[in-house]
């Protein structure tokens, strides 16, 4: 593992954007010593022990790679599930604070792509290893989601019997057996889906790339029930082709990130789609150098309306495409784009929040020169102002103990009609009418939490953490 510290300084002028007070950010690198190694997602732990994900080429093709790092960014151990053909692993997901869940694609002896659905636990030992294939044909999961039931929800693409790709959804228990799987698609035309989101009622929402034409690609937004039945389709159509990677939803509605394309001649930009609950375009915002390639593949939202994004960019670095992180407050302001990674082709695949500190992890890959190397970056809290609010004194709203067990009390000079609490990735798991200073929280898992109280007339809203 190799450590680098950098101080940013943001100096190219792509459109209108702040660039804050330099800071320090830490990058990471891990490298199994093979010429392929892509880190692709990351789960963070209550203790702030975080799990890397992605594949390796350990025997001469591609295995799932699973890390376990501590909290002082030291590589405790690394974990290959070797497979006699090529494997990716896409996604982890934490089932809870002893099991983890690896999804992606294996290749069997045919040269087709099936699924990999492969369970851990914490000391990276193998509880369950399943292969899910259909004679001649592909399949493959991206994105792997627990749900409110604990059970799985999964989605990707699987071919039909035209040949073509449909989005595939596939819902799991525990164990990794699957309860339904669902095609979505057209006969000779390809779609994907690319990230899924269960809503507060049990419904499913996913984004998916829908090919319009052999040349021309559009995103689309699909919504379904519960057992997998469609409930409706957005189709998001312009003449050129464009992409989708990653999906997040708030009170008002989903946010759509990916790439675009300016013209058909021009390269990638970034992209930024809103839509309304029902899926009906709201807003569509592209960004960056016209010469450059940008896009965005993970996406947060931060408590101020903003987003915070990662993926690929060399609008803000000479060179090929690198790492970036940046923020886009809800004005579409664009505040202190950093690169990171080595001289070659990186990519940040996915961000999530740091337990510990409040600040950001993103999780990657980043070619040093020679070969690729899982990247691990961590940024601190204040580099993003006010992307994250706890405690401070103007939202008029504290709680205690902070973290909490199983009761938390709240604290403010507002007065309060309504309280609820979202997780993480934004899902409202708590909502109440019934006002009091004193909540239970037993009903919570480990984790972190945004607890908003309002009025009529305003609303204050802090972060919490659930830790037992």
């Amino acid at each position: 593992m190799k450590k680098l510290l950098l101080v940013f300084f943001s100096f190219f002028s792509i459109g209108s954007y702040t660039n804050v007070e330099a800071q320090l950010s830490e990058e990471y690198y891990f490298d199994d010593n093979f010429n392929i190694d892509k880190g692709r997602s990351i789960v963070q732990m209550i203790d702030g022990t975080i799990y890397f994900a992605g594949f390796s080429a350990a025997i001469g093709t591609n295995d799932f790679v699973l890390k376990k790092i501590n909290t002082n960014n030291q590589l405790i151990w690394s974990k290959t599930y070797v497979l006699p053909y090529q494997d990716y692993c896409f996604f982890v997901t934490a089932y809870s604070e002893t099991e983890l869940i690896l999804i992606g694609e294996t290749n069997n002896v045919l040269g087709n792509t099936n699924i990999r659905f492969l369970k851990v636990d914490t000391a990276g030992l193998v509880l369950v290893d399943k292969i899910y294939s259909e004679a001649g044909k592909n399949s493959s999961l991206k994105y792997l989601q627990k749900t409110t039931n604990n059970e799985l929800i999964s989605c990707g693409y699987s071919t039909d019997d035209a040949g073509s790709n449909d989005a595939l959804i596939v819902r799991f228990d525990a164990n990794g057996d699957t309860i339904w799987t669902r095609r979505y698609g057209i006969s000779g035309k390809n779609e994907y889906a690319d990230m899924i989101l269960e809503l507060d009622n049990g419904d499913f929402v996913f984004s998916e790339d829908v090919a319009a034409s052999p040349t021309n690609v559009d995103i689309a937004l699909t919504k379904i029930d519960n057992e997998g039945t469609l409930i409706w389709q957005k189709k998001y159509e312009t003449p050129i082709a464009e992409g989708c990677q990653a999906l997040v939803k708030d009170e008002s509605g989903f946010t759509i990130v990916g790439e675009g394309f300016p013209s058909i001649t021009l390269p990638y930009q970034f992209l930024i789609m809103k839509t309304d609950s029902e899926g009906n375009l709201i807003s569509r915002f592209d960004f960056g150098n016209s010469t450059k390639s940008d896009a965005v593949f993970s996406v947060l939202n931060t408590a101020d309306k903003g987003l915070i994004l990662t993926g690929y960019s060399n609008s803000y670095r000479p060179g090929p495409v690198g790492v970036f992180v940046l923020k886009l407050d809800s004005n579409n302001q664009i505040i202190n784009p950093q690169t990171f990674g080595g001289s070659g082709i990186g990519i940040g695949y996915q961000i999530i929040e740091n337990k510990i500190d409040g600040g950001y992890i993103v999780a990657g890959s980043s070619n040093i020169g020679t070969h690729d190397d899982f990247i691990l970056i961590k940024i601190t809290a204040n580099e993003y102002p006010n992307a994250i609010e706890e405690n401070n004194t103007n939202l008029q709203l504290q709680v205690y103990p902070n973290p909490a067990n199983t009761v938390l009390y709240l604290k403010s000079n507002l007065k309060i009609n309504k309280i609820y609490i979202k997780d993480a990735v934004g899902k409202t798991v708590y909502n109440t009418t019934q006002v009091d200073d004193k909540l239970t929280i037993n009903f919570l898992e480990n984790g972190i939490y945004f607890i908003t109280i309002a009025n009529h007339l305003t609303q204050a809203t802090t972060k919490f953490i659930v830790q037992r």
